[in-house]
């Protein structure tokens, strides 16, 4: 993940160290929110005194707020403007409030994340779309329409879209990811096939990441990539976190 040297200096204006910078800008960037347990877990640390100079930093600077909305940890919402502002990233939505499914799914994208900081991440909607456009070079009607009626992608979900480079010797991969923190059914996550398919029938190659904690509905989502998916050169690679 590239994040520039100016960004993370403005963050570490306000008084945060290089890793706190470094966790706020991907948390702020492609989540909103926190636990305090990806922090340590990105920082390479043990709960105490320095998870505990870092809430305060965040509270006392009116950086994030503070919500419980299970009985052992508290989730942190990242919805300052001044800090946003920092990063270049004020015109984000991540500091409106949400609903509790949304936060979650949040939280489980920056899991996903956390862990894969290296790949080379979209961060906005127009991003991934002038990839599409001008590097790939796919027909822009794809994703703009002026006929009302007519669908087309807008990556309003947020899902992260990214390259993956699998080796040296390879160029890197477009990577879709799909999260599923409700684990009830699997409705949305056909629906989200079907709006995307067009798209992926004019790729020669591409990833798919289905992230859930659960396993209970791996083999049946790996069924209907499988069948909602289909074209002369797909590169059918369903893999799961």
């Amino acid at each position: 993940m590239n994040i520039s040297e100016t960004q993370l200096a403005n963050l570490r204006a306000f008084g945060y160290t290089e890793s706190e910078a470094r966790f706020l800008y991907i948390a702020a960037t492609h989540s909103g929110y926190f636990t305090v347990r990806q922090f340590l877990e990105f920082a390479k640390a043990r709960s105490g005194k320095r998870s505990a100079c870092f809430v305060e930093k965040l509270i006392a600077l009116g950086h994030a707020s503070a919500q419980r909305y299970t009985r052992k940890s508290l989730v942190y919402h990242v919805r300052s403007r001044r800090l946003f502002a920092a990063i270049g990233k004020d015109y984000l939505r991540h500091r409106r409030e949400h609903e509790l499914d949304h936060i979650k799914t949040q939280l489980l994208a920056l899991d996903f994340i956390l862990t894969r900081s290296e790949n080379d991440y979209f961060e906005t909607a127009q991003k991934k779309r002038q990839y599409f456009t001008e590097t790939v070079g796919l027909d822009s009607a794809l994703f703009t329409s002026q006929d009302a009626s007519r669908k087309h992608i807008t990556f309003s979900d947020g899902f992260q879209v990214f390259l993956a480079c699998p080796s040296r010797e390879l160029p890197p991969v477009v990577t879709f990811t799909y999260v599923d923190s409700g684990h009830w059914n699997l409705d949305p996550y056909i629906a989200h096939l079907r709006r995307y398919r067009p798209l992926f029938q004019q790729l020669p190659s591409f990833q798919f990441i289905y992230i859930s904690t659960s396993t209970r509905l791996q083999t049946e989502a790996r069924e209907l990539f499988s069948l909602l998916i289909k074209g002369e050169g797909l590169l059918d690679l369903l893999r799961y976190f």
